[in-house]
């Protein structure tokens, strides 16, 4: 794989947006390997947005982040398409002063426009109302957790199409 500088990926980046990702490549405009890394790179800014919405409690940008009949598992959970999706998220509602910590994010394209992605969460975590700056202990950090992810890119834009969510470890009340 050929390494390009961030420099010339954040040009690139600049054109794409602007004149759109798949024409370019089709008029040869930019290698194949080039959209691969550029779709990779959705992906993940993906998956930081997410941690970002999720704790601005900004639900409608976490629920565009997925495709309209995405699918999240977590345990028992089985959550389908947007409004299902929106409901528990309202449900959840901002009880927690939260932080998603992405440590790690893998992206591999799978196929065309379809990619898989492992990242791992820290969440910090504590009431609403503890004033700021909270003290950092060992009783903020709520779980640490794994995001498996299957994206589709399409023009350009990545969404999750299916999250699994793995609880590795979580704080108890002891």
């Amino acid at each position: 794989m050929r390494i390009i500088s961030i420099f010339t990926f954040t040009l690139l980046c600049l054109f794409l947006s602007c004149c759109g990702v798949k024409s370019q490549v089709d008029k040869g405009v930019i290698t194949s390997e080039q959209m691969d890394v550029l779709e990779r790179f959705n992906c993940e800014q993906t998956v930081m947005s997410y941690a970002h919405s999720r704790d601005d409690v900004d639900w409608q940008k976490n629920i565009n982040l997925f495709t309209q009949d995405a699918i999240i598992l977590f345990g028992d959970t089985k959550l389908e398409g947007h409004d299902e999706i929106k409901a528990a998220l309202l449900e959840r509602g901002p009880k927690r002063f939260t932080r998603h910590i992405i440590a790690s994010v893998s992206v591999e394209k799978t196929a065309e426009g379809k990619l898989m992605g492992t990242s791992y969460a820290v969440v910090y975590g504590s009431d609403p109302n503890t004033q700021r700056p909270m003290p950092l202990s060992d009783k903020s950090v709520e779980a640490i957790l794994t995001y498996n992810d299957v994206f589709e890119v399409t023009e350009g834009q990545c969404l999750i199409v299916e999250r699994i969510v793995v609880l590795d470890m979580v704080r108890t009340n002891e």
